[in-house]
């Protein structure tokens, strides 16, 4: 998971004196109080905080501090705005963040070209230093107008805003889960099922109870920094493949033994 979208870094939920920190409900109650801007305006970060059981007086800041560096960014992101960040950002990128010009930016392009180039937030060219180029679409922005703004200069490929909105608005995969390259018949898959088991549980599968498999299962659920990848075996999309039922395009040479079935309302196909 991202801390925010295209931004590449591994997330950990914050823990606030002690205990992981309820980020769903801290995203809940600052909209129940009007959202970031108003609660900040309003100073009501030190409420939300006796509101989440916080004792101590400083976790307000911390409260607000996680909540502009986690959801703020994500919920700008949704709503399509890019803003400046404050001069504390510029200050960030510093002497080391100038000298490491990002080899896209600059590179392969001739000096009618660079002058050209705007940031697209605050329409200025200076700062070349600190101008990236995406490498989606082109567009340029200073490391320091982006929102958080960037402390260093990004490893790799840099996709802007508005190119990673694009992204994320593509169709997801069917069944929400990504699909795999690799094909298994039935039997196949339970033999990579029961490895997977041995080698997880570090025993025979044969002895792996279901309520062994339900405990560990819970209990990673509620780890937030431990996660485990495992295969999904899904049904076969019936738009792809066809269906093993009668429908009304595979009735074949017994269709009238099949018309009830394939014109019931209950027919899934249908």
């Amino acid at each position: 998971m991202d801390n925010c979208p295209g931004r590449g870094k591994k997330f950990r939920v914050p823990i606030v004196e002690g205990r992981p920190l309820d980020i769903y409900r801290l995203h809940k109650m600052v909209t129940e109080q009007g959202g970031f801007e108003t609660v900040s305006k309003n100073k009501r970060w030190a409420y939300l905080a006796k509101q989440l059981n916080y004792k101590d007086a400083y976790t307000c800041t911390t409260l607000k501090m996680h909540y502009e560096n986690i959801l703020y960014p994500y919920i700008l992101f949704e709503a399509g705005v890019t803003l400046p960040s404050e001069s504390a950002g510029r200050k960030a990128a510093d002497a080391e963040t100038r000298s490491k010009k990002k080899t896209t930016t600059n590179a392969n392009l001739d000096q009618d070209k660079i002058e050209h180039i705007k940031c697209l937030v605050c329409e200025r060219g200076d700062d070349e230093a600190f101008m990236l180029l995406c490498d989606g679409c082109d567009d340029s922005y200073h490391t320091f107008c982006l929102y958080p703004a960037l402390k260093e200069i990004p490893k790799g490929e840099w996709r802007c805003p508005l190119c990673i909105a694009h992204i994320c608005k593509k169709p997801s995969d069917a069944y929400g889960f990504g699909q795999s390259k690799t094909e298994y018949n039935l039997r196949d898959f339970g033999k990579m099922a029961d490895k997977f088991k041995a080698e997880y549980f570090k025993k025979n599968c044969q002895q792996v109870s279901l309520e062994e498999c339900e405990r560990e299962f819970w209990r990673i659920l509620a780890s937030p920094d431990q996660t485990v990848e495992v295969e999904y075996g899904a049904d076969l999309h019936t738009l792809e493949t066809g269906s093993g039922f009668p429908t009304k395009s595979n009735r074949g040479k017994y269709k009238e033994c099949f018309d009830t079935y394939v014109n019931s309302p209950w027919n899934l196909n249908n």
